[in-house]
């Protein structure tokens, strides 16, 4: 541990993953920032500008080579290959690295571990110092288990969903056969190392921090059971993006698509970090064209368009979503919690298209809600999507609810909240004074 100890204190915040991911950590950072909190932000190395243009101490503990690897791996968009690849080969990599830099920069009695679900060495670290309150995230509801409402965690037509018992069964199976190899083992080797006992079951219960849980999703999108724990308080969508606002360039120029083509465009998003969606993309403009409207396609890897797109489809590496998506008629994407809450806050219709992680599951609440259908990507054709797409823009229906949702929305204290609970329990646990609750 650090023996720097400044009268100011110190947030450790951990985002791992896609720019997804990181958003709704860069904006917890944030507002600790500006409650008087220091920051030292972990991530990889595409999104550590993101955190030094917010003035933070950075550290990528993901490389550029490292990054690029991962999302080129062939598997990494399969329901359980990708959870190989992010549970047995990403989250097991970075243990070390996360734990060793908290090993060095921890101030005892002076900070706090703000977590991302994909930090398992922070976890570790507050079995090995209790001392350090550990504030753990949960970015989608896909992530607690619930044998009462189980989510959906793949493409496969039938998943076991009741009874509560056999669910808890098929939990207990994954555990088994799937999680042990790729999580259990690697943690429990890193535990035994630190002289720690071992977890039997690492995803049942032990990942979410004892002290308490930040569930980033409102309890209309995921109605809380009985079952949850006690210290998990969802505080509903973060909807702030790094990126800010559109500029009045882009502005312009989607405004400009609207009043060429008489219509707001469609938007089709494959995720931030997806660079395997050539086939996607070929799909959605022969759609387009087919349908005869205007679309963007966004992608910050445009090798992966087709040579020559429709009249009315124009290319965009990156928008933020936040002020895009109200200019625009619907959305086609791939279901991350980011682009979902950021399509429910716009009032948008939804066609959602899962591959893996927690997809099937944010497609499915979607629908629940009346805000969108889904398609599943290994039904993707040129006839279905038109087909979706048709039903999608010519429901009155779903466009009503889409206004009632985001009428809910209006006002998010998302964040403030959330930092209200960080403060809480850095008061309860005398990391910072009780003069900081109202800051």
């Amino acid at each position: 541990m650090s023996m720097v100890n400044s009268t100011q204190p110190l947030a450790i915040v951990s985002a791992f993953g896609s720019r997804g991911d990181v958003n709704p950590m860069l904006a917890l950072a944030r507002e600790l920032s500006r409650r008087g909190w220091r920051i030292l932000f972990l991530t990889s190395a595409p999104y550590q500008a993101m955190a030094e243009a917010a003035g933070f101490d950075s550290q990528a503990l993901v490389s550029q080579e490292e990054f690029d690897k991962f999302i080129a791996v062939p598997g990494l968009w399969h329901p359980v290959q990708g959870l190989r690849v992010v549970l047995g080969e990403t989250a097991t990599m970075l243990l070390q690295p996360t734990f060793d830099l908290l090993e060095r920069r921890v101030e005892p009695g002076n900070t706090i571990l703000v977590t991302h679900p994909l930090d398992f060495a922070s976890r570790i670290y507050r079995d090995l110092h209790p001392e350090v309150p550990l504030v753990g995230t949960v970015l989608a509801p896909m992530a607690i288990r619930t044998p009462g409402d189980p989510a959906k965690l793949t493409d496969w037509p039938l998943e076991i969903s009741r009874p509560a018992w056999l669910v808890e069964v098929s939990y207990m199976a994954a555990d088994w056969i799937f999680i042990s190899k790729w999580l259990g083992r690697p943690v429990n080797r890193f535990r035994r190392q630190l002289g720690l006992p071992p977890i039997d079951r690492v995803l049942k219960s032990w990942y979410l921090s004892p002290d308490l849980v930040l569930g980033l999703f409102p309890e209309w999108f995921a109605p809380r059971p009985d079952q949850w724990p006690s210290q998990l308080q969802c505080t509903g969508f973060p909807l702030e993006d790094a990126a800010g606002e559109m500029d009045a360039a882009n502005i312009a120029a989607v405004q400009a698509i609207r009043d060429q083509h008489d219509q707001p465009p469609v938007v089709f998003a494959p995720g931030t970090a997806n660079r395997q969606a050539a086939d996607y993309f070929q799909i959605a403009a022969d759609a387009c064209g087919e349908l005869d409207i205007p679309a963007i396609l966004q992608t910050e890897f445009p090798q992966q368009l087709p040579a020559r797109l429709p009249p009315k489809v124009v290319h965009q590496s990156y928008l933020p979503f936040r002020s895009l998506l109200p200019h625009c008629r619907a959305i086609v994407h791939h279901g991350g919690i980011g682009t979902t809450s950021q399509a429910l806050a716009a009032g948008i219709p939804q066609l959602v298209v899962p591959m893996a992680f927690d997809q099937f599951d944010n497609a499915r609440r979607v629908e629940r809600l009346g805000c969108g259908r889904s398609l599943l990507h290994r039904q993707l054709s040129r006839r279905r999507l038109t087909q979706k797409l048709t039903d999608l823009l010519d429901g009155e229906s779903i466009r009503s609810r889409c206004g009632e949702i985001r009428s809910r929305m209006t006002t998010n204290e998302t964040v403030r909240q959330s930092v209200d609970a960080i403060q809480q329990l850095a008061i309860a646990r005398g990391v910072v004074g009780r003069s900081a609750e109202t800051a």
